[in-house]
């Protein structure tokens, strides 16, 4: 079973292979773009797939959002410079907050940016504090989805909204071979399970979001996907000779090899990848 502390770890130990072949300076996003029949660049795809979730929610500069499992501050600080919203950014890894912090400062939104290192299964803030939400793959690594549905539902405001993007298991592995692809981009990402779209909907239903939308954007994602592919095909055997000679870590080794099999995930349609937004009425 994957714990907290190790997703503290994966990050602490993987946030150089993000930097080196994912991250971009002008978004601080490490997450899947969105691609589609205007989108060009990576660059691009990484500030549409932002765009696409700030439309759903109808995030506004009024409103007080949580950026939940902030990553180093990517999609708050978006939402400072191109919202006008306020945003406290929470994060398990205390190595990511700080570098978070750094950001802000750069970019001169640290009057609008806050981040703290929090579990956003348990946050320890208010009931009906914020206006929004906001996840983009953190939720897969939640323990109990249910309960960070809970919790997420608490600290909303009554219409407040919830918005996230991230991976979702389509169907089981069918065989002894797509077991082996799933459960090596789980332990690679640190993901304890995945849940289906039906089940997480039903969870949001339990909770008492109303106005649910859900959309399945796999097909727009799909160019990321196999962009990590072909990035893990390159760094493979070089990290497997660093791994051997003490450059490099087993946990960083696993982080490649999850970033060839999502692909196979996604292409064998085991998982897919959805926007889910609920509202608290």
């Amino acid at each position: 079973m994957q714990t907290k502390k190790d997703v503290v770890e994966y990050y602490n130990e993987c946030a150089v292979d993000y930097q080196m072949m994912w991250f971009n300076e002008e978004t601080l996003a490490i997450h899947y773009g969105y691609w589609d029949e205007k989108t060009k660049k990576h660059h691009d795809s990484l500030l549409h797939m932002n765009n696409q979730l700030l439309k759903i929610a109808n995030i506004k500069n009024t409103d007080y959002v949580l950026d939940a499992g902030c990553g180093v501050g990517g999609s708050s600080i978006w939402l400072a410079k191109e919202v006008g919203s306020k945003v406290i950014g929470i994060d398990l890894c205390k190595k990511n907050v700080d570098t978070a912090k750094a950001f802000a400062r750069k970019y001169e939104v640290d009057d609008l940016v806050c981040f703290e290192t929090r579990d956003y299964e348990d946050t320890n803030y208010g009931d009906n504090r914020f206006d929004v939400v906001w996840s983009l793959e953190s939720v897969c690594h939640a323990q109990d989805k249910k309960r960070f549905l809970e919790e997420t539902f608490r600290i909303l405001k009554s219409g407040g909204r919830f918005i996230m993007a991230d991976g979702f298991k389509r169907r089981e592995p069918k065989n002894e071979e797509e077991e082996k692809i799933y459960d090596m981009w789980c332990k690679g990402w640190v993901v304890p399970h995945l849940t289906t779209m039906r089940e997480f909907c039903k969870r949001m239903e339990e909770v008492g979001f109303k106005n649910i939308y859900v959309r399945d954007i796999t097909s727009n994602v799909f160019r990321s996907a196999l962009r990590i592919r072909n990035i893990g095909r390159m760094i493979y055997y070089p990290g497997i000779f660093m791994e051997k000679i003490g450059l490099r870590t087993k946990r960083q080794t696993m982080n490649i090899i999850a970033g060839l099999n999502q692909y196979e995930i996604l292409r064998r349609r085991i998982g897919r990848y959805c926007i889910f937004c609920g509202e608290k009425c």
